[in-house]
């Protein structure tokens, strides 16, 4: 006689992957959370600057690929062609997530005094900061390390009047010119773009965006519209 019980690995990583939502219909699904974790994923490696975080959906995320874990190691005892997949595919979100970590550090390491001095102007501003706390924290201490390597190597052999370092002076800045693939989530109204009839600098246009239109255009157009999720980087 079948079992008409409900499959233990479907529970978790279906919900996950096609979005079955609870009782309330406001409710924000797993399918929702792994899409704005995907799209965040996007922004990050194709953006210039490091964007704002997105710890509230890898917060989300990791607490969905908790439960499909123990899942899959509480029912995957007898291994079956449904386990693999379920397998693989929680493997694919997992890698997901790490890489959009990944990404996150790669841009503090490379620039970590200057975003904290950024952050801090933020905060004045009554903006939230970039970084989440923990990668402030990061930041910080990779900044001290850098700080302690330059004195050890370098100043401590040099004259006192010329032991100063500033290294937010010395990071790169994120190069907001550049031209980046967009696709536009909603109808985005006031994008300037330069103007092609104009070669000298300076000169642009006000444009509109249908929603679903894709365009090359130089970041710094996007920039807030991408900020607000209105658009996306491809």
């Amino acid at each position: 006689m079948a079992s008409t019980s409900e499959d233990p690995l479907s529970l978790g990583l279906d919900s996950l992957i096609d979005g079955e939502a609870d009782d309330d219909v406001d409710a924000v699904t797993p399918a929702d959370v792994l899409q704005q974790l995907t799209e965040a994923w996007q922004n990050e490696g194709a953006a210039p600057e490091l964007l704002p975080h997105r710890f509230d959906v890898v917060d989300s995320v990791l607490s969905q690929i908790e439960g499909m874990d123990e899942n899959l190691r509480m029912y995957g005892r007898n291994k079956s062609l449904k386990h693999d997949i379920h397998k693989m595919e929680l493997d694919r979100i997992i890698y997901l997530n790490n890489s959009y970590l990944r990404r996150r550090l790669d841009k503090i390491e490379n620039s970590a005094a200057l975003l904290l001095e950024q952050d801090e102007r933020r905060r004045r501003d009554g903006l939230e900061p970039k970084m989440s706390s923990n990668e402030q924290r990061y930041a910080e201490k990779y900044t001290q390390l850098q700080e302690d390597s330059f004195k050890r190597c370098v100043l401590d052999q040099l004259p006192v009047s010329l032991q100063k370092l500033e290294l937010a002076r010395l990071a790169p800045i994120a190069n907001t010119d550049e031209l980046v693939f967009a696709e536009a989530l909603e109808t985005c109204h006031g994008v300037s773009v330069p103007d092609p009839r104009d070669d000298g600098p300076g000169f642009e246009q006000i444009v509109v965006l249908e929603k679903e239109s894709r365009t090359l255009i130089p970041y710094k157009s996007v920039q807030s519209f991408v900020y607000s999720g209105d658009m996306r980087l491809l």
